[in-house]
């Protein structure tokens, strides 16, 4: 195979994009030429190896996983091939194909659903769904059959004139390459693994059974395979309302004896022609009462968010207050660090924009009420949420200064300036902000907050946490004290 350098460091670069703090992407960066050329060479000479697979557990609720993760030299390998089978095949897919697809994720694949259950909507008739679901997909998928399923895919594309005979066979080469079945590294112990189901362990399915969740080149793969799928529900069985995301899809009808007839066809292809089968668990009901799928409960002109997720970001907004924060005499004191705060950021910020696409005031009102801390580092601007943490706008120190005056403004303040530190104090006898001219030297910190403890102040900390260019450097905070005061009138948090 005929393989740049540049075409692997353009590889690299979209692999390494949002994996900069793990271990693997440092080690591999570190040498990263050395790095680049050996995976050039071991493609161009056709002696391209997958090294040994990370593997840990994972929970997905209540159920343990085993997960294989990739070494970032083969996810460098995915990224630089993936997007070569991608303009070769994914043109093919049909629309209401979601997942790992640009632009296609989850909201895409609702909002088709919706849609479909808009157009279906009969005053006369009753209109179903019939909800199906792979067993245990990534598992069970045959490599022999989807390496005969690329080759169809490849020999079309050699007709059409896409791409030469020779390109081809490399490509189906390194594919090749990519599902041999991955050598684990052996760090679960024998408990880890009875704790997980037999059909959930790949190192024990047969050697040409089975794909390692997660991997770009899996997830890619996965699309190819279940295309056949989707292919037989459109064309030969004729079916216009379908939606599929991964191994879960949906198909919409007013007969439910034509569901039911179908169901019966689709299980059949799937065994004969792909060697899988469906869960046991098959719905069939009309679509008034809505269709959980994908995290939202849909109807034709409304979305609810699945109370299991309203529980889970409950739970998890619960678990990082108690992990964070320290409670006396019912004065709290916030501990943050910038994993501790870059995590309540995530999590808010990622629930908030799955639960926005649904109706969803009363959910994030019920969260500001359940965790009233969450004041203290969300407020809303021009109807979105911001984060508190930091002034992302800031040019100057002055910008940052006034950012955290203005946002804590019942709360003294003490922010870093290189070895020093500023204060302006907040009087509750007067309702005032009081700024000290004076810069206090660092080694004044820890008797600073001890005095402001000692007369019920609460306040903020804002420490210099790397730049935000040149001559700015990056304040965040770092701890938040909160006294009896305010504790115990929580509408107070920010003002």
């Amino acid at each position: 195979m005929k393989v740049a350098s540049k075409d692997i460091y353009k590889a690299y670069q979209k692999c390494h994009k949002g994996k900069k703090g793990t271990l693997k992407a440092q080690v591999y960066s570190a040498k990263l030429l050395d790095n680049i050329l050996a995976t050039t060479i071991q493609l161009n000479t056709n002696t391209y190896k997958a090294k040994a697979y990370s593997t840990f557990i994972a929970k997905n609720g209540s159920k343990p996983r085993e997960i294989f993760a990739a070494n970032f030299k083969d996810r460098v390998v995915h990224h630089f091939i993936v997007p070569h089978l991608e303009k070769l095949i994914s043109h093919k897919f049909i629309h209401s194909s979601c997942a790992n697809q640009k632009g296609k994720g989850t909201h895409f694949g609702v909002d088709i659903l919706q849609k479909m259950m808009r157009v279906s909507v009969n005053k006369d008739k009753q209109t179903y769904y019939l909800q199906l679901d792979i067993f245990n997909f990534f598992y069970s998928i045959n490599k022999n059959i989807l390496l005969a399923v690329l080759k169809a895919h490849f020999k079309i594309a050699v007709k059409n004139k896409q791409i030469n005979e020779q390109r081809v066979h490399e490509y189906y080469e390194l594919c090749q390459a990519i599902l041999i079945k991955p050598k684990a590294d052996n760090k679960l112990n024998k408990e880890q693994l009875n704790n997980i189901a037999e059909h959930k362990q790949l190192r024990k399915l047969k050697e040409h059974i089975g794909l390692p969740i997660g991997n770009l080149s899996s997830q890619f793969f996965a699309n190819v395979y279940l295309h056949e799928l989707d292919c037989f529900i459109k064309h030969t069985l004729k079916i216009k309302p379908y939606v599929r995301f991964v191994d879960d899809f949906v198909i919409l009808h007013h007969d439910k004896e034509q569901l039911k007839s179908w169901q019966k066809q689709i299980e059949v292809f799937l065994k004969d022609k792909l060697d899988l089968r469906l869960k046991d668990e098959k719905i069939l009901k009309p679509i008034s009462s809505g269709v959980d799928f994908l995290g939202y409960i849909t109807y034709p002109y409304h979305k609810l968010v699945r109370k299991r997720v309203v529980h889970n970001f409950y739970v998890k907004l619960k678990l990082w207050y108690e992990e964070n924060t320290s409670i006396q005499n019912a004065r709290v004191l916030f501990d943050l660090d910038s994993v501790n705060l870059n995590k309540l950021n995530a999590l808010f910020f990622s629930y908030l924009g799955h639960i926005q696409h649904a109706k969803s005031y009363k959910i994030i009102s019920n969260k500001f009420r359940q965790f009233p801390y969450l004041k203290l580092f969300f407020y809303l601007k021009d109807d979105k949420y911001q984060s508190t943490a930091y002034n992302k706008h800031a040019s100057k120190f002055s910008h940052q200064r006034y950012f955290f005056n203005t946002i804590f403004k019942n709360f003294s303040i003490l922010i870093q300036k290189g070895t020093c530190f500023l204060v302006s104090t907040y009087s509750i006898h007067d309702n005032k902000r009081y700024h000290i001219k004076e810069e206090f030297t660092l080694n004044k910190l820890d008797e600073t907050f001890q005095n402001l403890q000692n007369d019920n102040q609460s306040y903020i900390y804002v420490s210099e946490q790397g730049f935000v260019h040149n001559a700015l450097k990056q304040r965040k905070l770092r701890y938040i004290f909160i006294s009896n005061h305010i504790h115990h009138n929580t509408k107070e948090y920010i003002c």
